[in-house]
């Protein structure tokens, strides 16, 4: 697990972070979390919203190899076409080059060469698509960024292939029903 992923779920809970450094000795990370002194209450279970399936060929960007294929493979387990990239700029070059080819784009926000918020702005210059981006850590700054280019799906790190899918979804569900 990264840092950012661990920063952000410790902000998660209102917690922080310290860090203690010796060249040579390594680095000692203390977490912080706020005691909780209550009963726990049972919270009724929330109500699972279902989405239709519908068919759409999908461009996942993440420089983490990993993570593109355990989110493309799951995304092909559920029915979906799917073209996987670990470069943005490569990604960026088969959108731009075909974007009729793509119904939706999912991307890791921090990259090191083009953040996901740039590759999708550049992408929605070719063709307006539903864009799905994740990241381990979420600041107010990237926030604003990705509303700015009207993003309406962010995901918080650590992501299962299962909520993957649901967010294709739901994202693909909206879609369509604000094109009719």
């Amino acid at each position: 697990m990264g840092l950012s992923i661990v920063h952000g779920i410790v902000n998660g809970y209102r917690g922080f972070i310290t860090v203690c450094s010796n060249l040579g000795d390594g680095s000692t990370f203390n977490i912080y979390i706020p005691a909780v002194e209550s009963t726990r209450v049972k919270a009724p279970a929330p109500k699972a919203e279902v989405f239709p399936f519908i068919p759409a060929s999908v461009l996942i960007v993440d420089d983490e190899l990993a993570l593109a294929d355990i989110f493309s493979q799951s995304l092909k387990t559920g029915g979906y076409t799917v073209q996987s990239f670990t470069d943005p700029a490569h990604a960026l070059e088969a959108f731009t080059k075909s974007p009729e080819s793509f119904d939706l784009i999912i991307a890791d926000i921090n990259m090191p060469t083009m953040d996901g918020i740039k590759l999708a702005t550049e992408a929605l210059n070719a063709r307006e698509v539903p864009v799905i981006l994740y990241t381990g850590f979420l600041d107010a700054n990237l926030q604003h960024r990705a509303e700015s280019i009207r993003v309406r799906y962010i995901l918080n790190k650590p992501i299962m292939p299962d909520e993957m899918v649901k967010a294709v979804r739901k994202a693909m569900h909206e879609w369509t029903c604000a094109q009719s």
